[in-house]
């Protein structure tokens, strides 16, 4: 036994294993602990990224969909905007056809009020020119018949009407 006792690797191995017992019941729960602490926040971390990938799915979805809904309000708006574009145009060309109407009306009132006035200054021409060559026709009797007194009344009356 003193060989035992006397042989290095014997208290090489006592104090390993006296190492070993003092690492085991004061360091290794210590480690033991961290150990457990860390993993324990890892878990919480991943938890964590789950719901916040969870969450951020939700949003997601909720944004497409939102988005889909926008895109059909947009083209419910377009749609109703051609069709509000194509009412007013609608609209104007009856508009603008029945402002051509009137002003037709009104050009053929000015049309047929000219042609009266017209036809009633060429009449107003004729009537004077006629009465000046009844003047001239009488004028020229006169002239042969110097003294009679209906001639003059006539030609007297004559005058009176061209003016």
């Amino acid at each position: 036994m003193d060989a035992f006792i006397n042989d290095p690797a014997t208290w090489v191995l006592v104090s390993f294993i006296g190492f070993m017992l003092i690492f085991m019941r004061y360091v290794l729960p210590h480690v033991m602990k961290g150990l457990d602490h860390r993993s324990e926040h890892i878990r919480s971390e991943l938890e964590e990224a789950v719901k916040l990938k969870e969450h951020a799915q939700s949003l997601l979805t909720e944004y497409q969909r939102k988005q889909q809904e926008i895109h059909a309000e947009a083209e419910a708006l377009l749609q109703q905007a051609k069709e509000d574009a194509a009412a007013m145009r609608s609209q104007a060309e009856a508009d603008i056809q029945d402002m051509i109407a009137r002003r037709t009306e009104v050009a053929r009132g000015k049309i047929a009020r000219a042609e009266m006035e017209a036809v009633a200054d060429i009449r107003q021409h004729m009537a004077q020119v006629a009465v000046l060559a009844a003047q001239d026709i009488l004028a020229e009797d006169a002239a042969k018949q110097k003294d009679d007194p209906y001639l003059d009344a006539a030609l007297a009356q004559s005058g009176q009407l061209l003016h």
